[in-house]
């Protein structure tokens, strides 16, 4: 049995909802998922394969990568980025765990160096 979809991702500083858009609805606005900005929202259609919807979901997690981001492309740019990185970049990440891992590692230990060095400076009678 697969899991449920996450129901939140976080992109940069901005924390965005998930949920499985219905798939009348998907079809009625011929799409498979879709970012809004203006709700922090990223929808994916339910009736797809998981294995389409982790491509799309990824998709639309990079749309809101190439928002908070400013990449500045023009909508047809960035869709067509978009489109030609998900596919390769849920490969690799998919096939390359260890990578995967050891990214997450680094980044984990210097969040943990740059908090503990903040919270060392901090007098809470200051």
């Amino acid at each position: 049995m697969n899991k449920p979809m996450p129901r939140h991702v976080l992109v940069g500083y901005a924390p965005i909802t998930i949920r499985e858009m219905p798939g009348d609805e998907a079809v009625a606005r011929d799409v498979n998922g879709w970012w809004n900005y203006e709700e922090s929202l990223i929808e994916v259609a339910e009736n797809i394969s998981p294995q389409v919807k982790a491509e799309v979901l990824l998709h639309e997690i990079l749309h809101a990568c190439c928002t908070f981001g400013n990449v500045g492309l023009s909508d047809e740019d960035e869709e067509r980025a978009v489109q030609g990185i998900a596919p390769v970049l849920l490969d690799v990440l998919c096939n390359n765990p260890k990578v995967l891992e050891w990214m997450q590692e680094q980044i984990n230990n210097r969040r943990k160096e740059v908090v503990d060095d903040w919270w060392s400076d901090y007098d809470p009678n200051a």
